[in-house]
């Protein structure tokens, strides 16, 4: 392995990456999460959305698209961008819970399902390189971040975290788009078995605010 430096919205990263082929680098990635500069829970919540996403169990779940209807090779971009892979339909009933007209088709794609759209944004916003599990768990601290979720993960505010981040992820409990969800027990007791601390087990801190705009400061980061 060798450490490869970013610039990412202005914050100096360390990215543990795997050299060589890109495509055997991800086939042959289960799910690492040892980083012990990357905080418990973070990596615990980061696990949780995979398994409320229905990746966590999938031999690589940073290769998973919406439905099990592929599994990505390419790990350049997004494969809605890349044109591996352009989505998959919806029932009607999921068109109409997000206020589409049907038919609508779902882009989700990764451990952590990001639509096309909010993928191209993170990716120009924050200069990300890749779809490779590293780059994909980082985009989605900066989106738990941009939604609010970020401080709750971090002082074990389980519930407020889930609350604030509900509102892009379907699977979560308090999404309104009518698809299939986990309950917020369910999701406690899979945080917890991953090592997450709830906030009366812990300190709470304050916030991470302060001096921070538009991105996470993760200091040292391995794809989880």
């Amino acid at each position: 392995m060798k450490k490869k430096h970013l610039i990412v919205g202005g914050i100096a990263l360390v990215l543990l990456l795997i050299a060589g082929d890109v495509a055997a680098w991800n086939s042959a990635l289960s799910n690492p999460v040892d980083d012990g500069d990357t905080d418990a829970n973070v990596k615990a919540f980061l696990k949780m959305l995979q398994w409320c996403e229905g990746t966590f169990n999938q031999p690589n779940p940073y290769a998973v698209c919406y439905g099990y209807d592929h599994v990505i090779q390419d790990f350049s971009d997004h494969p809605a961008v890349t044109g591996e892979w352009m989505g998959k339909k919806l029932p009607n009933s999921y068109c109409y819970g997000a206020g589409l007209t049907p038919p609508c088709y779902s882009t989700a794609a990764g451990a952590y399902q990001f639509l096309k759209s909010t993928w191209v944004d993170f990716r120009d916003r924050y200069g990300i390189e890749d779809f490779s599990p590293a780059s994909q768990s980082y985009a989605c601290i900066q989106a738990l971040d941009e939604l609010g979720a970020y401080d709750f993960i971090i002082a074990g505010n389980l519930q407020s975290a889930i609350n604030k981040a509900s509102g892009y992820w379907a699977s979560l409990p308090g999404n309104q788009a009518g698809q299939p969800q986990r309950t917020y027990a369910q999701c406690e007791q899979f945080y917890l078995s991953q090592g997450g601390n709830l906030a009366d087990a812990r300190q709470a801190v304050g916030s991470l605010a302060s001096g921070r705009r538009g991105g996470v400061n993760l200091g040292s980061y391995i794809q989880l």
